[in-house]
Order: C-alpha cells, then sequence, then structure tokens
C-alpha cells in the first residue's frame, strides 16, 4: 500500500508536519492543501486528469498548526491564485473550522483557502455507498477543477 513506513522511517525518521509536493510543480497556478488520507484520492484523481498546475500540499500537523513551514512551503509557489482546502469528513467535522484562519494567514497575497469536502452533516457519513461515492466525487472537482473567485 502507499501509505506504508519501512522500520527504518519508524526508527530513524521523523515527523514531518508539512509535506511539500513530491513533484514540486512550481508552476502551479492551484494548491491544494489537505490532512490525512484524502491525498491519496486527490493525487489518484490528479494523474487520471493529467493536472500539471495543481499541487498538492499535506499538513500532517493540525495542532499546533505550523505556519511558519506551511508559509514556507506556499511561498515557493509564487504562480499560485488559487487556495483550497480539501478534507473527507464533513464540513463541520474535520479540520476546515479548526484551521482556516491559520490558512488564511499564511496565504500570499491576501487570499482566501476555499472549501472541498462533503456539506455539513450530522454523522461522520452519509449511509449510502452511492451518496458516499457522489459526494467524492463532488470533493473532487471542487478541489481540483473549479474555478474559485477572490
Amino acid at each position: 500500500p502507499a501509505s506504508t513506513s519501512t522500520l527504518d522511517d519508524l526508527f530513524n525518521g521523523e515527523f514531518i508536519p508539512v509535506i511539500d509536493d513530491a513533484r514540486e510543480p512550481r508552476q502551479a497556478r492551484r494548491i491544494v492543501a489537505c490532512s490525512g488520507r484524502v491525498w491519496f484520492d486527490l493525487e489518484a484523481q490528479r494523474e487520471t486528469l493529467g493536472l500539471e498546475d495543481v499541487a498538492l500540499v499535506r499538513i500532517e500537523q493540525l495542532y499546533p498548526f505550523p505556519e511558519q513551514a506551511f508559509r514556507a512551503v506556499l511561498d515557493a509557489y509564487p504562480q499560485a491564485e488559487t487556495f483550497i482546502w480539501a478534507q473527507d469528513e464533513p464540513m463541520n467535522q474535520g479540520a476546515w473550522f479548526q484551521t482556516l484562519h491559520h490558512l488564511n494567514h499564511c496565504a500570499p497575497g491576501g487570499r482566501s483557502f476555499h472549501y472541498a469536502g462533503r456539506p455539513a452533516a450530522a454523522a461522520p457519513a452519509s449511509g449510502y455507498v452511492s451518496r458516499h461515492r457522489a459526494e467524492l466525487e463532488a470533493l473532487l472537482k471542487d478541489a481540483l477543477e473549479t474555478q474559485y473567485e477572490d
């Protein structure tokens, strides 16, 4: 599986609070920040669509928020115009509300982050596989393709 670590990584490695895009598309016009396993869905969809102007940035530490490290990553993308936070959880259950002020504080040029994820809900899952898939497809479209205006 893609999310495994070697024993050497576990014993000799270190925790990385912000993981920049491994492809380093410095011409990225869209930055999608996320945390957790949704990155794998975003990466697979980005590859399927052949998007070369999208950078995926993982924030692995939500508290305390790693503002300095996140800002340093964002500063490496001078062409970026659109900033997205993507999460698999419903809007009111994931990191969106906890991190929004940090995300916007780090965004260059007074820009704001947009939300891509499931709508607010009382339950963590929709209960129907078909609805879950439709919500995931909408999340991926919003994160990778939808045009936003600041």
